[in-house]
C-alpha cells in the first residue's frame, strides 16, 4: 500500500488491512473507555460498582450501554448515538482532542485513515502502540477470527515467489521468534540477535577498505548488547540457575545491592532482553530441524531453555535494582 493512495483497500495487502484493523480497535476502545470512566463517575456518587469493559459479560454490556446512552446524547446532540442499531459509540470532543494531542493524528488525518484513503505512517502506528498500551508487534497481530482459524497470509512476493504464511508462523515471526519461511533460519538468527550498525558507518566514505568494513561487522555482531554473545552477571549460582533448579534461586531476591540506575545495568538489561529473544528463537528454531539425531536436539533444546532462565533471572534482578 502506498500512502496517499484512494484506491479500494480491497485491493491492499492483508498485512496493511491487519495494521488498519489494530488501529480502529484501539481507537474505539479508548472512545469506549472515554465513556465508562463518565459513567463510572456517577457510578461512584451513588454507590455502584460496574465491572470493567473488558470483564463485562454480555448481559452487563447491555445495561452499560442502556445506562451511557444519556450521557452521551447530553454532549453530542440526541442523535448522535442509536444503540438500538448495534452503533459503536461515538467519540466526544475531549476524546478526539486527546487522541489528536497524543498521536499527533487530528481529525481531518484520522478521518482519512478511517476512510481507508491512506495507513498510518511509522511515527502515528508507534503513536497509537503507545496510547493504546500494546506493543508495536500488537499492530501487525492478526485478528482473531483469523488466527482461531489460522487463515494463511499471502505476502507480496520477494524475487517473484509468493509465499503464503499461516497465522501462528506469522505471529512467531512477529513475536521475533521464528524465520518466515523464504528467509534463512541460520542468517536470521545471527542477524536478529546483533544491534544495527552506527549510522555514521552506514554514511561514511564508500571507498572504506575492506579492513574497515570487516572491523566494522565484527564490532556489531560482538557488541555488549548482542545475543551471539553471552553477557556476564553477578549471580555465583549460574549452575543451579541452568539446571533450571527454580526453587534454589529467588530472582526477586537482590541481595545487598544499591538500588538506582546505573549505564553498566540498562546495558546489562538490554543484552540479556536479546539473549532471552536469542535462545527462544533458537528452542524454537529446533521445530524445523530434520535431523534424526534427537539426543542432540534435545541437547541443544536444555541449553537454550536454560539460556532463558538465566536470562529471565538477571532482567528480572536488574530492573528491580534500577526501580
Amino acid at each position: 500500500m502506498t500512502q496517499g493512495n484512494t484506491r479500494s483497500r480491497k485491493q491492499d495487502s492483508l498485512v496493511g488491512k491487519i495494521v488498519w484493523w489494530n488501529m480502529l480497535q484501539i481507537r474505539q476502545r479508548l472512545i469506549d473507555e472515554y465513556w465508562w470512566n463518565k459513567l463510572r463517575e456517577l457510578d461512584m456518587a451513588s454507590g455502584i460498582n460496574r465491572p470493567t469493559l473488558r470483564s463485562m459479560s454480555a448481559q452487563k454490556r447491555v445495561q452499560f450501554i442502556h445506562d451511557v446512552t444519556p450521557l452521551v446524547r447530553d454532549e453530542l446532540g440526541p442523535l448522535s448515538y442509536f444503540p438500538e442499531e448495534d452503533d459503536l459509540l461515538p467519540p466526544s470532543k475531549i476524546s478526539k482532542e486527546q487522541f489528536a494531542s497524543d498521536t499527533g493524528i487530528d481529525e481531518g488525518r484520522f478521518n482519512e485513515l478511517q476512510a481507508r484513503h491512506q495507513i498510518p505512517n511509522v511515527d502515528e502506528l508507534v503513536a497509537i502502540a503507545r496510547i493504546g498500551d500494546v506493543d508495536i508487534a500488537f499492530m501487525f497481530n492478526p485478528p482473531k477470527d483469523m488466527l482461531e482459524t489460522d487463515r494463511k497470509l499471502v505476502l507480496e512476493p520477494v524475487q517473484g515467489i509468493v509465499h503464503e504464511v499461516p497465522a501462528h508462523r506469522w505471529v512467531l515471526w512477529v513475536r521475533g521468534m521464528m524465520n518466515l519461511p523464504g528467509q534463512t533460519g541460520s542468517k536470521y538468527l545471527v542477524e536478529t540477535a546483533s544491534p544495527s550498525i552506527k549510522k555514521i558507518t552506514l554514511s561514511g566514505n564508500a571507498r572504506r577498505s575492506y579492513a574497515v568494513i570487516e572491523r566494522e561487522m565484527s564490532e556489531r555482531t560482538k557488541s555488549s548488547v548482542s545475543a551471539i554473545e553471552s553477557a556476564r552477571d553477578e549471580m555465583t549460582d549460574v549452575a543451579k540457575v541452568l539446571n533450571l533448579d527454580i526453587n534454589k534461586i529467588d530472582p526477586f531476591d537482590v541481595g545487598k545491592s544499591r538500588n538506582g540506575y546505573v549505564v553498566e545495568r540498562g546495558v546489562k538489561i538490554t543484552a540479556n532482553a536479546n539473549l532471552l529473544a536469542g535462545h527462544l528463537r533458537k528452542a524454537i528454531s529446533l521445530s524445523g530441524n530434520n535431523t534424526s539425531d534427537r539426543v542432540r536436539l534435545k541437547t541443544r533444546f536444555i541449553a537454550a531453555v536454560g539460556g532463558v532462565h538465566q536470562s529471565l533471572v538477571v532482567i528480572i534482578k536488574g530492573r528491580r535494582l534500577i526501580g
